[in-house]
């Protein structure tokens, strides 16, 4: 390869043809195609036809609501002199809106912001978590990113609290139909738990009823939680932060809002649930 005498780097177009030998090579061939690249219109509108089912219209109808659900979150500087310091700010919230209300939208050429307002906006959560050389209460970067997010499971809202929905759906207590006939786990296992005084907990099975009503729970001496489950503290580092899971999170309590629809109208009205349709951005 050729280089330059000013700076000893290579030349521009030897740099490039050297990147041609590599796009030939067989084995970056064979890659490249296995691999999934952004869509052309084309390729998405398959996609869409691929994914998409047919809803009933009409007198026979069976979707009559849709609830779409969206979350997001900021990761901020704390403060100027300590650019390294940051917390994560989330915001989620939803639109309940009737299958007429989407068809009428899409007959607009242009959807006006008063249109939007017939939608009906669900309760807005908010959680706040330090993602990087932030402590809270002077514990550990781990704990200081799991208070939160328990605390944040444990909020009462109209008299509900999402670490039931989490309890609800981890033991599978929607197929407890009846006493004779319940067919819900009674145990889990956890792949793993926080690290206590350097001791690692690996595959530990919790019992249903050694849970309480905040999710807590002991074992060989150690409190945790129901949230553990998520296992957020195998990618918080004490010393990188937790920026890496704040996708995650956001993506875990997108899923636990739905979840949390679809368990109070089955435990209301369960021949309900078929006419909503529930809709989130991503997998």
């Amino acid at each position: 390869m050729s280089y330059n005498a000013k700076g000893n780097r290579p030349f521009e177009w030897a740099s490039k043809s050297q990147h041609t030998h590599v796009i030939n090579d067989p084995s970056v061939q064979n890659l490249m195609k296995r691999c999934k690249f952004p869509s052309t219109n084309e390729e998405s509108k398959n996609d869409v036809l691929e994914h998409s089912i047919e809803i009933n219209t009409g007198a026979s109808r069976d979707v009559t609501t849709i609830i779409a659900v969206d979350g997001g979150y900021t990761e901020v500087t704390v403060r100027k002199n300590y650019p390294s310091s940051k917390v994560a700010f989330f915001q989620f919230g939803g639109l309940e809106f009737s299958l007429d209300d989407l068809k009428q939208l899409g007959d607009y050429p242009f959807i006006h912001p008063e249109k939007m307002e017939k939608f009906k906006k669900l309760a807005r959560f908010k959680l706040a978590i330090p993602t990087k050389a932030t402590s809270l209460d002077s514990l550990s970067m781990v704990d200081s990113v799991r208070i939160p997010i328990i605390e944040f499971f444990n909020e009462n809202r109209d008299g509900k609290k999402y670490i039931d929905t989490l309890k609800w759906l981890v033991f599978h207590e929607f197929k407890r139909k009846s006493i004779d006939c319940d067919s819900s786990l009674h145990q889990i296992t956890f792949g793993s738990l926080p690290k206590r005084n350097g001791e690692i907990f690996k595959d530990v099975v919790v019992n249903k009823s050694d849970i309480d009503g905040q999710g807590y729970f002991v074992y060989g001496g150690e409190i945790f939680n129901l949230i553990d489950i998520l296992r957020f503290h195998e990618v918080v580092d004490e010393e990188l932060g937790a920026s890496g899971i704040l996708g995650y999170l956001t993506n875990v309590i997108e899923h636990i809002i739905i979840v949390h629809c679809i368990k109070e109208i089955v435990t209301r009205k369960p021949s309900f649930l078929k006419r909503f349709l529930f809709i989130k951005d991503g997998p």
